[in-house]
């Protein structure tokens, strides 16, 4: 999930910056998406991009509109959303010290 805003700064209570905004859009549209059971909360991840990836030039009340947004991603594994798998073996490589590798 991709939260967006437009370039209009926002500072209220409930949101200190666009930053936060973006953020809390994607993170309701992950909530109502897994009120769902079939959905499993391992296959979301939520990101915030504030106003840095418009779809359109800010600069037309149509063009904010259209930059105040959620994309869902869609994806089937974790590499194309350039997740890298943790090494089970870096541990266990790992000698003690004094010992020769």
């Amino acid at each position: 999930m991709a939260g967006h805003t437009d370039d209009i700064p926002i500072n209220t209570a409930q949101f200190r910056s666009n930053w936060e905004l973006s953020s809390a859009r994607a993170a309701a549209v992950t909530h109502e998406l897994l009120m769902d059971d079939r959905l499993s909360p391992k296959r979301f991840s939520i990101q915030a991009f504030a106003d840095v990836k418009p779809l359109a030039p800010n600069d037309s009340s149509e063009n904010w509109a259209m930059n105040r947004r959620v994309e869902i991603i869609i994806s089937q594994s974790k590499e194309e959303l350039g997740i890298k798998p943790a090494d089970k073996n870096a541990s266990a490589e790992s000698t003690a010290p004094g010992a020769e590798p």
